[in-house]
């Protein structure tokens, strides 16, 4: 890493200029980059180390830098720590860490749990992760706030790093993921929630079968494919006596950190392109389905009488209202953060290991029986 050298005039302005240069130089520098020693530092901006390590301090306490015993001084990935504006001054300190990347269902669960905090009179910490994360920042955070009880994890949906759930599993803290079980089951101290993703895929598959659909694409436009949303597809398969073969799938794959909607657009497309005789598409999520929509649209068709659909959940009334209304499942996002603070917060002796958080299909307009 190449930093400008300078020479500072006033001593008053010394400190203020000299975490400016390095802030500029930070900003345009690779993620996880070592910087040189603070004593190289000092005599390149001709400083005294005291200075040098004053500002030093500053940037890890503000998230620009971690440093490592014994390894040196890094770039942060750029995590950031919101402070939310709910209590303040609770009486009690809980953190959630989540993707900082749009999606409906992430602003919810961060709307209800801010909600809940307050309710509680809770200290809440947003931890927002950023795609090259390496979690350093994170337990850096976590050090930094000993009152810490309880930490809400919301993943990435990559998964995370089995050394970072090791870490987290050594922790003396409540620590709720929202992941399947079979990713942390092998961990002692890490409790899990998620949707029963097994019945969102059988409600899905057999809604479509049940009204005569027999060539059904697979839009799946969120990444990291679920096992167990499959397994829920291929159960209901196999009571139509069908294989999993039977279900036609995109060779696009959806890519960590990139738009739903897009993908959903994309993949629909290459379907309907390579497919002409399917009559329905099963999509992983409300976003892809709207990209989804557009595709079918460009080809000329209309939904649902030529391609039905069907996906998984949706944003305020916008399936509802949509035309057509779209057949989704949901799950009650507010009952799923209210279960987590119950589970970092109700004493470990109560505290279930894992939890399935029901959901049901509500039947719209965007499926169409086949006669």
């Amino acid at each position: 890493m190449s930093i400008q050298s300078s020479v500072f005039k006033n001593e008053n302005s010394r400190h203020n200029e000299l975490k400016a240069c390095l802030l500029d130089q930070i900003g345009r520098s690779d993620c996880n980059m070592r910087l040189p020693s603070e004593t190289a530092l000092a005599k390149q901006f001709n400083v005294c180390r005291a200075t040098m390590n004053k500002v030093m301090v500053e940037l890890e306490r503000e998230g620009y830098v971690v440093r490592r015993p014994g390894k040196g001084t890094f770039v942060s990935p750029r995590d950031k720590t919101v402070e939310s504006s709910a209590a303040r001054n609770g009486s009690r300190t809980v953190m959630i860490a989540y993707p900082d990347f749009f999606a409906y269902p992430l602003w919810q669960a961060v709307h209800f749990a801010e909600m809940l905090a307050l309710k509680q009179n809770l200290r809440l910490i947003n931890f927002k992760m950023q795609a090259e994360t390496d979690y350093a920042t994170l337990f850096h955070v976590i050090q930094q706030n000993p009152d810490l009880e309880g930490i809400l994890m919301i993943p990435p949906a990559t998964g995370m790093p089995r050394p970072v759930l090791r870490q987290l599993d050594t922790l003396n803290l409540p620590c709720v993921l929202q992941i399947s079980q079979e990713n942390v089951s092998i961990y002692r101290n890490l409790c899990t929630i998620d949707w029963d993703h097994f019945k969102s895929g059988y409600l899905r598959m057999k809604a479509l079968l049940a009204r005569g659909h027999r060539k059904i694409g697979f839009v799946e436009n969120e990444p990291g494919r679920l096992a167990a949303t499959d397994r829920g597809i291929h159960h209901a398969l196999r009571e139509y006596g069908l294989r999993q073969q039977h279900l036609l799938r995109s060779k696009t794959a959806a890519s960590p950190w990139k738009d739903p909607v897009e993908t959903g657009y994309h993949q629909t497309a290459e379907l309907l392109e390579h497919h002409p005789e399917l009559t329905a598409l099963l999509v992983d999520t409300f976003p892809g389905a709207y990209g989804a929509l557009r595709a079918i649209d460009e080809r000329g068709l209309r939904c649902p009488a030529d391609v039905s659909l069907v996906t998984a959940m949706d944003m305020m009334s916008y399936g509802r209202l949509s035309r057509p209304a779209l057949t989704t499942v949901l799950g009650n996002s507010e009952a799923l953060i209210e279960r987590m603070f119950q589970m970092i917060l109700g004493g470990r002796s109560d505290v279930p290991r894992h939890v399935v958080q029901d959901v049901e299909l509500i039947e719209r307009e965007s499926i169409r029986t086949l006669s």
